[in-house]
Parts: C-alpha cells; sequence; structure tokens
C-alpha cells in the first residue's frame, strides 16, 4: 500500500483518510481541501496491508476515514487501532444492463 499526504499542516488538529478503491489514484481527491485538516490517501493495496497504528496519528483530535471500492476492505483490516470520529464507505456495483 501506497500512503501519500496530499495536505499537511503541523496547525491542523483533524485528519481525514481515504481509503481508495482498486486501480485508482490520490488523483481522484487531491482537490478535497477541508479547512483545519490533513488530507492522506491510501492507494495500491498490493501485497500485505499494513496495520495503520493509533501512536502514529495521536496528535489528531479527530480521524475521518472515507473508503470506497476494495479500500472498504482494506481499511477493514487495517484501521481497527484507529479513534474514528466517522466512517463512511461506499461499495457500489453498476449494471452493464446486458
Amino acid at each position: 500500500m501506497e500512503q501519500v499526504w496530499l495536505k499537511q499542516s503541523p496547525e491542523n488538529q483533524d485528519l481525514v483518510i481515504f481509503m481508495l478503491g482498486w486501480a485508482a489514484t490520490p488523483n481522484a481527491v487531491y482537490h478535497i481541501d477541508p479547512p483545519g485538516c490533513d488530507v492522506l490517501a491510501c492507494h495500491n493495496h498490493c501485497g500485505e496491508p499494513e496495520v495503520l497504528q493509533a501512536e502514529d496519528f495521536a496528535r489528531y483530535r479527530r480521524i475521518y476515514l472515507f473508503a470506497w471500492s476494495f479500500g472498504v476492505w482494506v481499511a477493514e483490516q487495517i484501521c481497527q487501532a484507529l479513534p474514528l470520529s466517522l466512517k463512511a464507505r461506499w461499495n457500489t456495483f453498476i449494471s452493464s444492463g446486458t
């Protein structure tokens, strides 16, 4: 898994984590810039998932997790230890109608 900080500032007290879906890149969320929040995008979920440790994110007052597609499964595997303020997940299937 690759982690890309899209926004990171010592003044920010909150964190938004995007657990991207299969084949998605941070370009999918680079434009999202919530005030007062650092933004971390996790993608390219190849190999063994690396568990995110609460102590690595202890400075944050609130942590918001957004996951979709394959990122939902990855988030369930690696975010168990995080004190999340909000979890949102999208796991959609679109039929081609054929």
